[in-house]
């Protein structure tokens, strides 16, 4: 069985600040990255609920600096992680991230 520990690790290090905080907050809500495909619709599987849609589109504002406006917002790009990772965390590989999201 290979360690899972270490893959979590492995992947880590090559992940950005943004995008850690983004697998932590998902992962909160029952999504699993490790097992569970980048194309897992988390929005049919509820992970992301309009209860906590708010509260996520303000994680992603903290963490990229950047507002996301609601005019012609549709849902597709909160579907999926690679979704999300591609329209939303592109370019915060840096690690730049305000502290107090931390």
């Amino acid at each position: 069985m290979p360690n899972l520990h270490f893959k979590s690790c492995w992947k880590a290090a090559f992940m950005s600040t943004a995008e850690q905080a983004v697998r932590t907050w998902l992962t909160g809500r029952g999504f699993d990255p490790d097992t569970q495909a980048g194309d897992f619709d988390l929005i049919e599987n509820r992970v992301i609920d309009s209860l906590h849609f708010m509260e996520f589109v303000l994680l992603l504002e903290q963490l990229t600096g950047r507002q996301i406006l609601a005019d012609g917002l549709t849902l597709d790009p909160f579907r999926t992680f690679n979704g999300i990772r591609e329209h939303f965390l592109a370019g915060t590989e840096t690690g730049d991230v305000e502290e107090e999201v931390l």
